[in-house]
């Protein structure tokens, strides 16, 4: 697993990172409450203003970008 961050991707903002790795697999928790932790996995599929969309089998969750507070990308298994 490899996880990126801020000083990885180059800088930019969240979006700009998001935006970096569409199509590729992660994981995200979203602070849901005060102190709940959320973790949804899939493809990251689209990034918008305020949302982001990840796609898990034949469905997609959109994602409130706000909430985000981890996200890791994976590296693919090697074919």
């Amino acid at each position: 697993m490899n996880i990126h961050n801020a000083s990885d991707s180059g800088g930019g903002s969240l979006r700009d990172l998001l935006g970096r790795n569409i199509g590729r697999r992660a994981s995200a928790s979203f602070l849901v409450g005060s102190y709940r932790l959320v973790r949804q996995e899939g493809i990251l599929e689209a990034v918008g203003t305020d949302y982001l969309v990840l796609r898990q089998g034949d469905f997609s969750t959109g994602c409130d970008l706000y909430a985000l507070k981890f996200i890791e990308f994976h590296d693919d298994p090697p074919a």
